[in-house]
C-alpha cells in the first residue's frame, strides 16, 4: 500500500478548496470574536503587558527584539513579543485589541489547516468538517483566548504555513517555495522554542503527500531540498539565539529535581500524555488552565500509567503502519513529534505542580484531527455499507462539530473575568499552589472587595497555607488579614514567616505594615530598616520592587514614632522615584508617608488618577487621612477613585470614622457613623459602631438605643453583645449586662471568633464592684 491515501475521490486542486477554507476561517472568527470583545488581562498578561513597558513602548523596539522574555535567560521569542509592541501602536495596548488579533490569527490558522486537510483527504467535504473541528475544538481555547499564549498561536500558525509550502507531490520544488518554507520555519521558532521540530514535521508531511515511494528513507532523501530549507532556517535561528542568550538549549535543574527518579519521570511523561488525550477526546472535562499533580509522581499514580499505555499504543500503531507503508504512519509520527517538546521528556518549568497546558496542543491538535479524519474517510470510502449511508455520516459529523462548539461556548466565558477564571481554575486544581495563590491575588486586586470576596480570599489563603506553607502562602495570608483590618494577627503570621525565611524582604515589609497599622509603630522602623539593608545587599543599585515599600514605610514610621520629618521626607522622595519600577503596594505606602508628613501636594501627586491604588487598601488610606487631618482635597481625590472602584459610600464614611477614632476625635467620628447608619440603615455593624462611639462621648442613652438596634438586626453577633453588656453594666444593670456577655461568649465560640471570645471572657471575669469606666477593646 502506498504512503499516500487510498480513496476513490479525485485530487482536489488547492484553489478549489479556497472557498471551503474561507468558510472555516469565518466560522473560527465568529465563534471567537464575541469572547474577545470583553477583553481582560489574565495571569501572565499582567507582568508581561501591564507591569512593564518592555513590549508595549514605541521607544523600546530594540529591547522588544533583543531582551529575553520576562528579562529571564531561558526564553527568547522576539517575533511574538514584538507583535505586542506593534499592536500597542494600533490599538493602545487594550486587552480587547490583543484578543481580537488572536481571533484573527486563529481564523487564518484554521483556514490554512483546512487547505492542508483538503490536500491529503482529497475531499472538500471531509476537509470542511476537519477544519471546523480544528477551528472550534475546546482544546484550543487557551491558545486563542489568553493573550500570553500568543507564542503558541504564532508558532502553530507559522508551522502550518510551512507545511502548506509542500506541493501535492510531497516536495517544495521551486526556490520560492523553499525560501518561504525556511522563512516560516524561522518565524515559528522565533515565536516559541517548541517549533524546533518543524523540519521533522515537514519531512513527515511530505511523506503523507508523496506518491508511493519505493522506500521511506530514499523518499526522504529525495526531498532533501524541501526539508533542508527548514533545517537551514533552524540553524540560523540557533546561531542568533546562541549570540543573544549564550546558549541554544538549557534545562532547568530545579524542574529535573522535581521530576524525580527514572520511574517518577516516566510517570510524569505519562501523566502529561493523559492530560493531552483527555483534553482532546473528552474536552467537556479535560479542558482548563490547570493540569495539576503531585511531583515527583508517585508509583501509584493511575493517570501516569494510563498515559504510558496510550503512548505505548501509539508507538505500536506507528510501527505497524510504517511497516505496512500506510499513510497513517507519517501522521502518527508527526503527532508524536509535535507532542515531544511538551511531554516532559525534558522536564518543563511549570510552577505549582502543573505538568501540561492546553495551549501546547495547538499544533499537535492539527495532526490529531488529521488522524481521526483520515480514519473516518478511509472507512467511509472503502466500506460499501457506509458508502450507502453518506447522509448519516454527514449528520454524525455535524453533531460532532456542534457538540465541540457547544463545549467551547461553555469554556470561553471563563476567560472573560479574572475572578471567574481563577475560581474555575481552583475547582479544576484545588491542591495547586498556583491556582490558589492567583485566586487570592485577584480577589485582593481586582476591585472593591465585597464581604463574599473577603471571606473567599481568607478561605483560599488558608487552604494554600495549609497545603504549601513554603510557597510564600503566609505572605498572601498576611495581606488578606491586613485587608480585613486585623494587624495583630497579620503581625504574628509575618513573624512566623521571618523565622523560616530570615532574609525574605517581603515578610519584613509586611510585618512593618502590620505594626504601622496596629499598635507597635516603633518596631516597624526596625523591620523597614532591615528590609532596606537586605534589598541593597542582594539587589545592589537596581533595587527590587519592594524597595519603595520599605523606604516609604520607614519614612512613616520615623514620623509617627520620632517626629523625624527631615529623614522621612528624603526617604519618601527616594521611594517616589522608584514607583515606576514598583507595584501598587508601594504607591499606597508612598501616599501613607506623604499623609504622615502632612504633605498634601505630595499625597495628591502619588494618588494621581487613583488607578494604581488597590481598592481593598482604600479604607486604610481614608482612615489615615482622617487620623492626620488631611485637607479636603486629599479626601476628595480618594473619594473620586473610590466611587470609580465601586467602594460604597458607607464604607468611605466608616473608614473616616475609624480614623477620627484613632486620632481621638470622637465627636467627628460620631458624625461619620451617623452618616453610615443613614446610608446603610439595615447594617448591624453600622449601628454597633455608632453605639461604641456614642459610649465614648458619654451619650449612654444614645449608645444603648444604637446597640439595641444592632442586636435586633444581628442577634448572633458576639461583638454587639460585648458592647451592650459593658454598657448595661456601666448603667448599673449588672445582671442584664452579665447575661449579654455570657450570651455573646457562646455566640463567639460558635462562630469560632477567638478574639471576641477572649474579650468577652475578660469582661465576664471582672467583679461587679470594679468600675467599668472605659469601653473595652472594640473587637472590630
Amino acid at each position: 500500500m502506498s504512503l499516500t491515501m487510498a480513496t476513490s475521490s479525485p485530487t482536489q486542486p488547492l484553489t478549489s478548496s479556497a472557498a471551503v477554507a474561507l468558510a472555516v476561517a469565518a466560522v473560527a472568527l465568529v465563534a471567537q470574536l464575541p469572547w474577545a470583545l470583553p477583553g481582560v488581562f489574565l495571569w501572565d498578561d499582567l507582568p508581561l503587558l501591564i507591569g512593564r513597558d518592555l513590549y508595549t513602548s514605541s521607544d523600546r523596539w530594540l529591547d522588544s527584539l533583543s531582551v529575553p522574555l520576562g528579562i529571564e535567560t531561558s526564553y527568547w521569542r522576539p517575533l511574538a513579543t514584538t507583535s505586542f509592541l506593534l499592536e500597542t501602536l494600533i490599538h493602545g495596548g487594550s486587552a480587547t485589541g490583543f484578543r481580537v488579533t488572536a481571533a484573527l490569527l486563529h481564523a487564518l490558522a484554521s483556514g490554512l489547516a483546512t487547505l492542508l486537510f483538503a490536500r491529503f483527504l482529497r475531499s472538500r467535504g471531509a476537509a470542511l468538517v476537519a477544519g471546523l473541528v480544528f477551528a472550534v475544538h475546546p482544546v484550543n481555547v487557551e491558545a486563542v483566548t489568553w493573550i500570553s499564549a500568543r507564542f503558541d498561536l504564532l508558532a502553530g500558525l507559522f508551522a502550518l504555513g510551512a507545511l502548506l509550502c509542500i506541493g501535492d507531490d510531497g516536495r517544495a520544488r521551486t526556490a520560492r517555495r523553499r525560501l518561504a518554507m525556511g522563512a516560516l520555519t524561522a518565524a515559528a521558532l522565533l515565536s516559541k522554542e517548541n517549533a524546533i521540530v518543524v523540519p521533522v514535521l515537514i519531512a513527515l508531511w511530505g511523506q503523507v503527500l508523496a506518491p508511493a515511494p519505493d522506500a521511506v528513507v530514499p523518499a526522504i532523501r529525495a526531498q532533501w531540498r524541501t526539508w533542508g530549507a527548514a533545517v537551514a532556517a533552524v540553524a540560523i535561528v540557533a546561531l542568533v539565539r546562541l549570540e543573544r542568550l549564550g546558549f541554544v538549549f538549557r534545562a532547568n535543574p530545579l524542574s529535573a529535581v522535581e521530576a524525580g527518579g527514572p520511574l517518577s519521570h516516566l510517570l510524569l511523561i505519562g501523566r502529561a500524555m493523559t492530560s493531552y488525550a483527555e483534553a482532546f477526546f473528552a474536552p467537556w472535562s479535560g479542558v482548563g488552565p490547570a493540569h495539576h499533580g503531585v511531583r515527583p509522581v508517585p508509583a501509584s499514580d493511575l493517570q501516569g500509567w494510563i498515559g504510558l499505555v496510550i503512548l505505548g499504543a501509539l508507538l505500536i500503531a506507528l510501527a505497524i503502519n510504517w511497516r505496512r507503508r500506510s499513510s497513517m504512519a507519517p501522521l502518527l509520527a508527526a503527532l508524536l513529534v509535535s507532542l515531544a517538546p511538551v511531554l516532559q521528556i525534558v522536564p518543563l518549568d511549570l510552577a505549582g505542580g502543573l505538568h501540561a497546558a492546553d495551549r501546547y496542543m495547538y499544533l499537535p491538535s492539527f495532526f490529531a484531527v488529521a488522524i481521526v479524519a483520515r480514519t473516518v474517510v478511509r472507512i467511509v470510502a472503502t466500506t460499501e455499507a457506509w458508502s450507502r449511508r453518506r447522509p448519516m455520516v454527514i449528520a454524525a459529523a455535524s453533531v460532532v462539530v456542534l457538540a465541540l462548539g457547544g463545549v467551547r461556548l461553555g469554556v470561553l466565558p471563563h476567560w472573560t473575568s479574572a475572578k471567574g477564571f481563577w475560581a474555575w481554575a481552583v475547582q479544576q486544581a484545588p491542591t495547586s499552589s498556583v491556582t490558589l495563590a492567583n485566586r487570592v491575588e485577584v480577589l485582593l486586586g481586582s476591585g472593591w472587595m465585597a464581604r463574599d470576596d473577603i471571606v473567599a480570599a481568607e478561605q483560599t489563603a488558608l487552604q494554600l497555607h495549609r497545603l504549601d506553607p513554603e510557597f510564600g502562602s503566609a505572605q498572601l495570608m498576611v495581606r488578606v488579614l491586613l485587608a480585613q483590618g486585623r494587624p495583630g494577627r497579620a503581625e504574628k503570621l509575618a513573624g512566623q514567616g521571618i523565622q523560616f525565611h530570615a532574609r525574605d524582604v517581603e515578610y519584613r515589609v509586611l510585618r512593618g505594615r502590620a505594626r504601622l497599622q496596629g499598635a507597635d509603630p516603633e518596631r516597624s522602623v526596625d523591620d523597614f530598616r532591615r528590609a532596606i539593608a537586605l534589598t541593597e545587599k542582594d539587589a545592589g543599585a537596581s533595587y527590587t520592587s519592594l524597595m519603595a515599600d520599605a523606604l516609604a514605610g520607614l519614612a512613616e514610621g520615623l514620623v509617627v514614632t520620632k517626629g523625624d520629618r527631615v529623614e522621612a521626607a528624603g526617604l519618601t522622595d527616594r521611594a517616589e522615584a522608584l514607583l515606576s519600577e514598583s507595584g501598587p503596594s508601594a504607591v499606597v505606602q508612598v501616599i501613607r508617608a506623604r499623609l504622615a508628613l502632612g504633605d498634601a501636594d505630595g499625597a495628591l501627586r502619588a494618588i494621581g488618577d487613583g488607578t494604581r491604588i488597590p481598592p481593598h487598601r482604600l479604607p486604610e488610606l481614608f482612615a489615615l487621612a482622617a487620623t492626620t487631618d488631611a485637607p479636603a482635597a486629599v479626601i476628595a481625590a480618594l473619594t473620586a477613585w473610590a466611587e470609580r472602584a465601586g467602594m460604597p459610600s458607607a464604607a468611605v464614611r466608616s473608614s473616616l470614622a475609624f480614623g477620627y477614632e484613632r486620632a481621638g476625635h470622637w465627636e467627628r467620628a460620631v458624625e461619620e457613623h451617623r452618616q453610615v447608619t443613614t446610608l446603610a440603615p439595615d447594617s448591624s455593624r453600622a449601628w454597633d459602631d455608632l453605639g461604641y462611639a456614642l459610649f465614648e462621648v458619654g451619650d449612654v442613652e444614645g449608645s444603648e438605643t444604637a446597640l439595641l438596634r444592632a442586636r435586633e438586626l444581628d442577634p448572633l453577633s458576639g461583638q454587639v453583645r460585648l458592647h451592650l453588656g459593658v454598657l448595661l453594666r456601666k448603667t448599673g444593670r449588672e445582671d442584664e449586662g452579665l447575661s449579654e456577655l455570657r450570651a455573646g461568649r457562646q455566640l463567639a465560640r460558635a462562630a469560632s471568633d477567638a478574639s471576641v471570645e477572649a474579650l468577652l471572657d475578660a469582661q465576664i471575669a471582672r467583679s461587679p464592684e470594679k468600675p467599668v469606666e472605659d469601653a473595652p477593646d472594640d473587637g472590630r
